[in-house]
C-alpha cells in the first residue's frame, strides 16, 4: 500500500462477493479498503471505522443502499462521509433519488477500472483538502496547538459531557513567566522558539485525552477530562517541572524559562466553559503575584 493507506479508508458495502473483491483490488493502492456484505454490517463498520468514503450498492436484500444512506445521513457521527452509489440499473430515477439522499456520485455496473479509480480518487483528494482546511481553521499557525476558537469548542463539549455523566473535569491556565523580557532580550524570533518549545513540552507531558489550546500571546489552557482538582494539580506540577528543564540555544547563551499555572475543577453550577476558565485565570494571576513558577489550585 502507498502513503494514502495509513490516512484514508474506503468502505465497500455490497452483497456480491465478486464486486467486493474487484473493488478491493482496484482501490488497495489508494486507501485501506474495508468490506461489508450487507447494509446492516455496513452501518456497523461505518460507525466503527468512520471511513473517508463509502461505496454503496443500491440493490441489496433486507436493507437496500437507499435505506443505508438515509440512516448514515441521519447519524451525526457519520453524516459527513461521502457516499458513491453503485448501481446496475440504467435511467435517471435511481440517480435522482440517491442525490437527494446526499450521495456525491454514481458508479455503474459493469465496473470499468479507470472510471472507478478516477471517481474514487477525486473524492479522496477532496476529503484530504477539506481535512487540511479544517486543520488550518482550528490550529494556531505558530505553535500547532489548538487555536482559541477550537479550544473553546472542545472545552464546552467536554464540560457538557462531564455534567451529563457526572464525571470530574478540570481546566489549567498556563502562562510563560516574564515573556516580554524574553522578547526584549533575545528578540521575537527566539520568543517564538520559546512558545513552540513550550507547546512541544506541554503536549509531551499531557495525556492523549487532554486538549491544549493557545488562548493568546504566551497564555495557554488545557482541558483535563476525568480529572479532579487533586490530580489536576499533580499534572500541572509535572508541566511546570518539565518547562523548567527546557533549554533553547541562542547567540546570547542558553535561554531557560518557567511557567505559572492556575487549576480549577468544574462545579455542578457551571454550564459554560468560560466560567471555569475565569476561575483558573484568577488562580493563574495569584500564581504570578505570589512569585511565579508555581501552581495554584482552587
Amino acid at each position: 500500500m502507498n502513503e494514502h493507506s495509513s490516512q484514508q479508508t474506503v468502505l465497500v458495502i455490497d452483497d456480491e462477493k465478486p464486486v467486493r473483491q474487484v473493488l478491493s483490488t482496484l482501490l488497495s493502492d489508494l486507501a485501506d479498503v474495508a468490506l461489508a456484505d450487507s447494509g446492516e454490517s455496513g452501518l456497523a463498520l461505518a460507525n466503527a471505522l468512520i471511513p473517508d468514503l463509502i461505496l454503496l450498492d443500491i440493490s441489496m436484500p433486507e436493507m437496500d443502499g437507499f435505506e443505508v444512506c438515509r440512516q448514515l445521513k441521519q447519524a451525526p457521527e457519520v453524516s459527513h462521509i461521502p457516499v458513491i452509489f453503485i448501481t446496475g440499473k440504467e435511467g435517471a430515477d435511481d440517480e435522482e433519488r440517491g442525490l437527494k439522499l446526499g450521495a456525491v456520485d454514481f458508479i455503474r455496473k459493469p465496473l470499468y477500472p479507470s472510471i472507478v479509480r478516477f471517481r474514487v480518487t477525486n473524492v479522496l483528494r477532496m476529503q484530504q483538502i477539506n481535512r487540511e482546511l479544517e486543520r488550518l481553521a482550528s490550529t494556531d499557525p505558530l505553535t500547532g496547538a489548538n487555536n482559541r476558537r477550537q479550544f473553546m469548542t472542545v472545552g464546552q463539549n467536554e464540560l457538557l459531557r462531564s455534567r451529563r455523566y457526572k464525571h470530574p473535569l478540570s481546566i489549567l491556565m498556563l502562562d510563560i513567566d516574564h515573556f516580554k523580557a524574553i522578547n526584549d532580550k533575545f528578540g521575537h524570533g527566539i520568543g517564538d522558539d520559546a512558545l513552540k518549545a513550550a507547546v512541544r513540552t506541554f503536549l509531551h507531558a499531557l495525556r492523549a485525552e487532554d486538549t491544549l489550546g493557545r488562548i493568546g500571546g504566551e497564555e495557554f489552557a488545557a482541558v483535563l477530562p476525568e480529572t479532579d482538582i487533586k490530580n489536576a494539580g499533580i499534572l500541572a506540577e509535572r508541566l511546570r517541572d518539565a518547562i523548567s528543564k527546557v533549554k533553547i540555544d541562542t547567540p546570547e547563551g542558553d535561554l531557560t524559562f518557567t511557567v505559572s499555572i492556575g487549576a480549577s475543577e468544574i462545579t455542578p453550577d457551571d454550564d459554560d466553559i468560560l466560567l471555569v476558565l475565569e476561575r483558573a485565570d484568577k488562580l493563574l494571576y495569584e500564581a504570578k503575584e505570589s512569585g511565579r513558577n508555581r501552581v495554584i489550585c482552587g
